[in-house]
């Protein structure tokens, strides 16, 4: 298998670095609503709930954290991945339950974004940026202007992923007007 560029690899580490980062910070920020959220998903004992609602931030900025250091790189991924799949399994048997009208969580405890399959699909494309961070890259070393481009297209990358998360969270308002139901 061919290594890719290094700039492709930086700009996935600093793209799924700032998503992470940026989610477990809101997250934290408001822990009780969080622990609403996480409740919310009733896949938990109660007892549960508040532990779980406590590391899932924590971790997510240590998976943020660990992608921009290259020592950690690989093991911040694998991390992510595990991370991300375990939350993408939760929404997906809520799913399955026909449990959508739950806030996810995921842009923070706002309820601003309901359950659905697209944003399956965003997480499984977030989980593909996940596999190019952790991929050894070619052997060249990057310039000022490959780091300059990795930085840019990680911003890019995660400017899409926040206008990605607002056009989920409109979607239900959008079918209500678009039905008359508003």
């Amino acid at each position: 298998m061919p290594t890719p560029d290094p700039v492709y690899v930086l700009a996935a580490r600093l793209l799924t670095a700032g998503v992470f980062l940026t989610g477990g910070i809101d997250q934290w920020r408001d822990r009780l609503t969080f622990e609403g959220v996480v409740a919310g998903y009733a896949l938990l004992p109660a007892g549960l709930v508040a532990a779980v609602a406590l590391l899932l931030p924590l971790a997510e900025i240590g998976v943020g954290l660990g992608l921009l250091v290259p020592s950690a790189q690989p093991l911040a991924s694998a991390c992510g991945l595990g991370l991300l799949t375990l939350v993408t399994t939760a929404v997906v048997i809520n799913l399955a339950r026909g449990r959508t009208d739950i806030d996810c969580g995921c842009g923070g405890a706002n309820g601003e974004q309901r359950l659905s399959w697209a944003l399956v699909a965003r997480n499984a494309l977030l989980g593909f940026a996940l596999v190019v961070a952790a991929m050894p890259t070619a052997t060249r070393k990057a310039g000022a202007a490959d780091l300059a481009l990795a930085l840019f297209a990680g911003l890019a990358g995660l400017g899409l992923y926040a206008a990605a998360n607002q056009l989920l969270a409109n979607a239900p308002r959008l079918r209500a007007l678009r039905d008359g139901t508003t």
